[in-house]
């Protein structure tokens, strides 16, 4: 029956430590003293706070760009209006018969 060598134990216990701790006991350890820090303790209390509310100035600054995007839309119908009641009902004038967009007359008849 073959025995164990207590070196290779040893190493292996060694190997075992020197990857356990850095890859597991450093990080638990940032982990606790960082959540026992000032800024810890404050982003624990941020993350516990209740997101559905909302504090009083954001919803005045909300209800101000409400009203300030209302009033902009009643602007826009009533430019819209306008413009739609200025257009006369006439129909387009035919098209021209030269390759240019411009107008003949702008050119000059050949």
């Amino acid at each position: 029956m073959p025995t164990a060598d207590p070196i290779n134990f040893a190493y292996l216990a060694s190997l075992i430590l020197f990857k356990f701790v850095p890859f597991v006991l450093l990080p638990i350890a940032g982990y606790i003293l960082f959540s026992r820090s000032e800024m810890g303790r404050a982003l624990i209390a941020r993350w516990r706070r209740d997101t559905d509310e909302i504090p009083p100035v954001v919803e005045q600054e909300l209800d101000r760009l409400r009203e300030e995007l209302m009033e902009v839309h009643e602007r826009l119908d009533f430019s819209e209006r306008m413009l739609t009641e200025m257009r006369p009902d006439r129909p387009l004038p035919p098209p021209s018969k030269s390759r240019t967009p411009t107008p003949p007359e702008a050119v000059g008849a050949r």
